[in-house]
């Protein structure tokens, strides 16, 4: 019998790694696998304009970079 080892989780980790809160790090996991603004509003219960609010804040703290990290993943 084998114990699974189980992968890190990418998303936690980049997510630490930048800072970013819990609920930017909700909208940075549902936006960077495919889901449109509508989406995550309706998902997270929230206006567009605070999606749009935290994406910007995403952007600032990492850049480009967290759309080519978690993709490859």
């Amino acid at each position: 019998m084998t114990d699974a080892v189980e992968k890190p989780d990418p998303y936690v980790i980049f997510c630490a790694e930048y800072d970013l809160s819990p609920r930017e790090s909700e909208v940075f996991r549902l936006w960077v696998t495919g889901h449109g603004l509508k989406y995550i509003q309706n998902a997270l219960f929230v206006s567009e304009s605070m999606v749009k609010s935290h994406l910007r804040s995403i952007y600032r703290k990492c850049g480009d970079i967290g759309t080519k990290v978690c993709k490859e993943a």
